[in-house]
C-alpha cells in the first residue's frame, strides 16, 4: 500500500515514466551496436565522472558541471553505448551523497533518453563513418 502512496502525484509518475524510459534507453543502446575501443570508453566514463564530481555549486540545490560533454563525445565517438555509459557516469557521480533518489532517477533517464536519441539521430543519417560530419550534425 505504501508503495502506491509513493505515486501519487503527476512528478511522481513523470520521473517513474523518464526513469522507465531511460533503462530501455541504456539496455537499448548496447543492442544496437557493441563498443570497439574498451580501452578509451572506459578513459571517457572515468573523465565524465571526474567532470561531474567538480562540478561548481549554486544556490540552493543546484549545480553547474560540464559532463554533458562527455555525453556528446561518447556519442560521437563511441556510439550508442558510449553515450548510454557516459550518461550513466554522469548521473551516478553528481554528488550522490546529498542527493534525493528521486533526482537519481529522473537525471538517469533523461540522460539515457538523450544520448539514445542522438545516437539514433546520428546512424539515421548515416554520418557515423565521419566523425568530423557527426560533429557538425550535433
Amino acid at each position: 500500500m505504501k508503495a502506491l502512496n509513493v505515486l501519487r502525484s503527476p512528478s511522481d509518475r513523470f520521473v517513474l515514466a523518464v526513469s522507465a524510459l531511460g533503462l530501455l534507453a541504456f539496455g537499448g543502446a548496447f543492442l544496437v551496436e557493441a563498443p570497439d575501443d574498451i580501452l578509451g570508453l572506459a578513459a571517457l566514463v572515468i573523465l565524465c565522472a571526474l567532470a561531474e564530481c567538480l562540478a561548481v555549486r549554486l544556490y540552493f540545490d543546484g549545480s553547474v558541471s560540464v559532463g554533458f560533454v562527455g555525453i556528446v563525445v561518447g556519442v560521437v565517438l563511441f556510439g550508442a553505448p558510449g553515450g548510454a555509459l557516459a550518461a550513466t557516469a554522469v548521473a551516478l557521480s553528481g554528488r550522490t551523497s546529498e542527493r534525493s533518489f528521486r533526482k537519481l532517477a529522473f537525471n538517469f533517464g533523461q540522460l539515457n533518453v538523450a544520448a539514445f536519441v542522438a545516437s539514433a539521430g546520428i546512424l539515421a543519417t548515416q554520418i557515423l563513418h565521419d566523425t568530423g560530419n557527426a560533429v557538425l550534425a550535433l
